[in-house]
C-alpha cells in the first residue's frame, strides 16, 4: 500500500509540474501578447499624433518664418515710416514692433525644438541690439529714411545675418518633418 501511494503521489506531482509549466507557458505567451498589443496602440497613438502635429509644425515653422520677414530692417522701416517721422520716433516704433511680434508667436516655441526656438530668440535680441546701437549714434531729430538708410548699411556690416542663420534653421528642421 506504501508503495501505491509513493506511486500515486508520484504521479500526481507529474501532472502538477505538467500543469505548472503549461501554466507558466500560458501565462508568459499571454504576457508577450499583452505587451505587444500594448505597443501596438502605443504606434498607433503616436502615428494619430504625429499626423495631428504635423500640420501644427508646419504652421509654426510659416509662422516663424513670416516673424523673422516682419522684423527685418528694411522691411521695418518700409512698413513703419511716416512723413515727417523723425529718427527716434522710427528706433522706438520698431523695438515695439519686434517685441510685439515677437510676444504675438511666443505660442509657436513649443511646435519647434528647443534649439530653433533660442536660434528665433537670438535673432530677434540682436535685431534689437542693432536698433538699439543705432539709436545711441543716430541724430534723434534727423529724417527716418536717412535712419533706416544708416541701419541697413549698419547691418550689412555685420558677419552673419542672425534672421538669416534662423530663417536656415527653420528651413533645415522643416525638411526634417517633411522629406
Amino acid at each position: 500500500m506504501e508503495n501505491q501511494d509513493n506511486h500515486l503521489i508520484l504521479e500526481l506531482v507529474k501532472v502538477l509540474v505538467i500543469c505548472g509549466v503549461f501554466a507558466a507557458t500560458v501565462f508568459f505567451a499571454f504576457r508577450k501578447y499583452m505587451e505587444s498589443k500594448i505597443q501596438l496602440l502605443n504606434l498607433k497613438r503616436q502615428d494619430s499624433y504625429s499626423k495631428e502635429a504635423t500640420p501644427m509644425k508646419l504652421l509654426a515653422y510659416e509662422r516663424l518664418t513670416l516673424f523673422c520677414e516682419r522684423i527685418s530692417i528694411p522691411n521695418l522701416v518700409m512698413r513703419l515710416g511716416r512723413k515727417n517721422m523723425r529718427s527716434e520716433e522710427l528706433l522706438n516704433a520698431m523695438m515695439i514692433a519686434i517685441n510685439h511680434e515677437y510676444e504675438h508667436n511666443l505660442t509657436q516655441q513649443i511646435y519647434v525644438s528647443e534649439n530653433l526656438w533660442k536660434i528665433i530668440t537670438l535673432a530677434k535680441n540682436e535685431t534689437l541690439q542693432l536698433i538699439s546701437e543705432m539709436a545711441e549714434k543716430a541724430n534723434p531729430n534727423q529724417d527716418y529714411k536717412l535712419t533706416g538708410n544708416q541701419l541697413i548699411a549698419y547691418r550689412s556690416k555685420w558677419p552673419k545675418n542672425p534672421l538669416d542663420t534662423a530663417r536656415s534653421a527653420i528651413r533645415n528642421e522643416a525638411r526634417l518633418l517633411v522629406p
